[in-house]
């Protein structure tokens, strides 16, 4: 993280802040392929007529066979170019990514030994500090608690076709970030104490680390969504009272892809917080006042 530290800066700025409208053109891929295809037996048949001494001395039967099976491949991509009746968008759906920032709030009425019943009441995630260090009397005065969001919106454009209509995913926006974070510091240290801003810096760096992690990681959980977003075919239906229930489906199929990269997330997250809090760093900020303060 240290090199992520030295390179990323403190502006939060939007990722892909230019909209692209969704035009349609008339033939999906399947008819294009289908259309070119529809030449290839004939080409074919004359390659091996010119080319291929072993088909000229093969049988009228073996030919017709060859030629039968081109056939049937032509007949059946035509089956499926009519089978869609959703036209192929010429513009890709893209994701637009925001990074959410909020300020911490620091708590200093409460004992380190409430501080888990703390983050249990206010649902926070458990996972900023050490829990094998936590439970030892006097190492750990401070702890810093965050809540990760996202909120996802999905653009979609109905467009009519013949016998019904088509819903085409135009563009997502995705709002990832920390909804709410916390500090809080032991109640025993006054927040003039030199005790008191030992532990606020200590617990400062896991507030840097969340969002520099994930101001890192932004861009792969874009490309992720980014991804999933373009493994969406158009979904035809009859009536536009089904477009909401399309626009659900659509949803959860970009949960489901995208899950792996927060987990994945997560961990790094996890491990990035945990290298702050061992017995070496506690010792370091102790060290930064006199015993007697602590």
């Amino acid at each position: 993280m240290t090199e992520v530290k030295s390179t990323l800066k403190n502006d939060m700025t939007d990722i892909r802040k230019n909209a692209v409208q969704i035009k349609i053109i008339p033939c999906s891929w399947r008819k294009r392929t289908a259309f070119w295809l529809s030449f290839f037996p004939v080409f074919h048949f004359f390659f091996l007529q010119s080319a291929a001494p072993s088909f000229k001395n093969s049988s009228s039967k073996t030919r017709y066979l060859t030629l039968f099976n081109f056939l049937l491949i032509f007949i059946f991509l035509s089956k499926q170019a009519q089978a869609s009746p959703c036209p192929y968008p010429e513009k890709e759906p893209f994701v637009k990514a925001i990074l959410q920032a909020v300020e911490p709030i620091y708590y200093n009425h409460l004992s380190s030994k409430d501080f888990h019943l703390f983050a249990l009441q206010n649902r926070f995630e458990l996972y900023s500090n050490n829990p094998e260090l936590y439970h030892q009397e006097g190492t750990m005065h401070g702890l810093t608690l965050s809540k990760m969001e996202e909120k996802t919106f999905l653009q979609t454009v109905l467009v009519p076709v013949k016998g019904g209509f088509c819903l085409y995913p135009v563009s997502l926006t995705l709002t990832v970030g920390f909804s709410k974070m916390a500090v809080l510091i032991d109640s025993r240290y006054a927040p003039d104490s030199c005790p008191y801003k030992a532990i606020m810096e200590h617990e400062n760096e896991h507030v840097k680390t969340n969002y520099y992690t994930l101001r890192f990681y932004l861009p792969f959980i874009r490309d992720a969504y980014q991804k999933a977003l373009l493994k969406i075919k158009p979904v035809f239906f009859a009536t536009p009272l089904q477009q909401k229930t399309a626009t659900e489906h659509m949803m959860e199929f970009l949960q489901k892809q995208t899950r792996p990269i927060f987990n994945f997330f997560n961990q790094v997250q996890r491990q990035e917080n945990q290298k702050l809090d061992t017995q070496e760093s506690y010792l370091r900020t102790q060290l930064l006042c006199p015993v007697s303060d602590w």
